[in-house]
């Protein structure tokens, strides 16, 4: 079979520390990816103090799936879960 590229989720250390002191919102959201690879970025993004977006995680994969989806969110409690904030999450999504 061919080697293709699934999925990857990226959060850094500094970013989940400082969400702890964000409004409890977390907005969830994808987009396109145009480049030579193509793909879809998946967006979690916090509230600050200031009324600024505070980016909390991220994940590139291969296609918009309920499969990577659900693989986002797993990935994103993995993170919020250990905090033990209650956090009320926002998307766009009709689905």
């Amino acid at each position: 079979g061919i080697n293709r590229f699934r999925r990857f989720f990226v959060s850094f250390g500094g970013c989940i520390a400082g969400f702890q002191y964000c409004i409890p919102l977390l907005f969830i959201d994808a987009t396109f990816l145009k480049s030579k690879y193509k793909g879809q970025l998946l967006c979690a993004s916090g509230k600050n103090g200031n009324q600024g977006f505070y980016p909390l995680a991220f994940g590139v994969v291969d296609s918009e799936t309920e499969e990577n989806w659900t693989w986002f969110l797993q990935h994103l409690a993995s993170i919020l879960l250990p905090m033990g904030r209650v956090v009320t999450f926002f998307s766009d999504r009709n689905q």
